[in-house]
């Protein structure tokens, strides 16, 4: 009969673990020291399915004392009542109740009660949960924007000579992925000792990215502006200022190697018209030709 009435137990127990979270701390109950004579007087059955449901509520999982459980309560019979203590592996308590005269639901409510108040005093502390990892954080939104700055050297005739080299700066905007705009603003100062050239080109055009794979890229433009052309003579002393329409077609291959990072290597042949300003002794071609290093920064 106490066999039948344990499995009962168990699979009520079992039935309603699946409906809830499963409790931190098991719990055993240990009845067998209670003498076979006992068992009817103190009706031992009803306090065991007493104990039980109590132990369920208060969020404990009952299983048996062979399954290893976190605290294991004991209940023996003594002269004056009922013994029970609770051992675990971290505490033991242990207290008496005693049986008199009262209504045997008075004991079991007793029983049950202090049963419960050793399981948690004799519980041992729940493991630490470590907080989980923060979400990483979300991909930056490329919005298909570079700013880079390029230094080089243009080539072109010179008044006095077969080829001059110019060095040259330019900064370098572009927006779009596939397609996009380029807008490029550049300075090529220059000079003799007659006098000093300065060359600002401001162009703006339409170009398209080729992804190579493993970072690297080919970008080819189609660019129209103008070339402010400025110079100052030493001797005598004056300035003048020519505008000249100027195309370019740049091509450019970079590698990138950080998703904010680019480098590249920029060339532009390109042409000025009307071009073929010579103060002083200064002079230079209608084609040029511009070569550079380019480093750029990607939003």
């Amino acid at each position: 009969m106490r066999a039948r009435w344990a499995i009962t137990v168990l699979s009520l127990f079992a039935t309603a673990s699946l409906a809830q979270p499963a409790p931190l701390t098991s719990v055993a109950i240990d009845l067998t020291a209670i003498p076979e004579q006992d068992w009817k007087q103190l009706d031992v059955l009803s306090l065991e399915k007493r104990l039980v449901l109590r132990l369920v509520q208060d969020g404990f999982a009952v299983v048996a004392s062979t399954a290893s459980p976190d605290v294991r309560v004991a209940v023996t019979r003594t002269a004056a009542g009922l013994h029970l203590a609770a051992h675990s592996r971290t505490r033991d308590a242990e207290v008496d109740v005693p049986v008199g005269t009262d209504p045997t639901s008075e004991l079991h409510l007793e029983v049950v009660q202090r049963a419960a108040e050793l399981a948690r005093t004799c519980a041992p502390p729940p493991p630490a949960i470590e907080p989980p990892p923060p979400p990483p954080p979300p991909p930056r939104k490329q919005l298909g924007v570079s700013i880079g700055g390029a230094l080089g050297v243009v080539v072109r005739r010179g008044s006095t000579a077969a080829v001059v080299t110019d060095v040259a700066a330019r900064l370098v905007t572009r927006y779009g992925k596939l397609l996009g705009a380029e807008l490029t603003i550049g300075l090529v100062p220059s000079g003799t000792s007659a006098v000093t050239v300065f060359e600002l080109p401001v162009l703006l055009g339409f170009s398209v990215r080729f992804e190579l794979g493993l970072g690297f890229a080919l970008e080819g433009a189609l660019s129209g502006g103008v070339l402010v052309h400025t110079y100052i003579l030493n001797t005598p002393t004056s300035a003048g200022v020519y505008v000249d329409a100027m195309g370019s077609v740049p091509i450019t291959l970079s590698y990138v190697p950080l998703p904010w990072l680019g480098l590249g290597v920029r060339i532009a042949p390109g042409y000025v018209w009307p071009g073929n300003h010579t103060p002083a002794d200064w002079g230079r071609g209608q084609f040029w030709f511009e070569g550079s290093g380019l480093a750029f920064i990607r939003f």
